[in-house]
C-alpha cells in the first residue's frame, strides 16, 4: 500500500469518531494531483486544495502564507506527505489554525522513518520530525493535541507514518 492510502485508512478511523457538521469543508494542503478529491466527496466533505504549483480547481499558494484564505473557513486542513517538504514549520502551523474555524481539526500524515525520506525519497524532503517534535510544534503554536502515533505498514522499511491530529 501506498503512504496515501495507509494515511487514507487512518483518516477512515477518525471520521468514523469525529462529527463533521453538514457542509464541512477540508482544505488539502499540497494536494498537486488531487488525488484525494474524491475520497472526501465519499466522505461528504467540500473539498479544497492549495499547493505551490496551483492548477487547475487548486489556490497557489506556499503552506506557509496562505493569505489567499480568510481566516476560520475550514472544518479540517489535512496534509498528506506535504508537510516534510515545508521550510517553516512554525509559520505554516500558524497558517493552518488560522484557516481553520473554531474547534476545527487537523489531520496531517508525515513520514517516517527518517532515513528513508530523507537519504532516498524526494529530494526536497527537508525535514522529518519525530513524534515529540510534532507533538511540541503543535502545542507551541495552540494547537489541542488529540492523537499522534507511528502507523507502520508490513514492510516497516518505508509508507510508514506518522499521524498526528490537533484540534484548535
Amino acid at each position: 500500500m501506498s503512504h496515501r492510502d495507509w494515511t487514507m485508512a487512518a483518516f477512515n478511523e477518525f471520521f468514523k469518531k469525529v462529527k463533521f457538521p453538514q457542509g464541512a469543508k477540508v482544505i488539502d494542503i499540497g494536494c498537486r494531483d488531487q488525488a484525494l478529491k474524491g475520497v472526501f466527496k465519499v466522505y461528504g466533505i467540500g473539498w479544497e486544495g492549495v499547493d505551490k504549483e496551483g492548477g487547475d480547481s487548486i489556490l497557489k499558494g506556499h503552506m506557509e502564507n496562505m493569505n489567499m484564505i480568510s481566516d476560520n473557513i475550514y472544518d479540517l486542513v489535512f496534509s498528506c506527505h506535504s508537510f516534510e517538504h515545508c521550510e517553516k514549520p512554525i509559520s505554516a502551523l500558524k497558517e493552518f489554525k488560522r484557516i481553520l474555524k473554531p474547534n476545527g481539526y487537523l489531520f496531517m500524515s508525515t513520514p517516517f522513518p527518517c532515513e528513508h525520506q530523507i537519504l532516498r525519497a524526494d529530494k526536497d524532503h527537508i525535514m522529518c520530525l519525530n513524534l515529540m517534535q510534532i507533538e511540541r510544534l503543535l502545542d507551541y503554536v495552540g494547537f489541542k493535541l488529540v492523537k499522534i502515533y507511528v502507523q507502520f505498514n508490513d514492510d516497516r522499511e518505508q509508507n510508514n507514518n506518522i499521524i498526528t491530529i490537533g484540534r484548535k
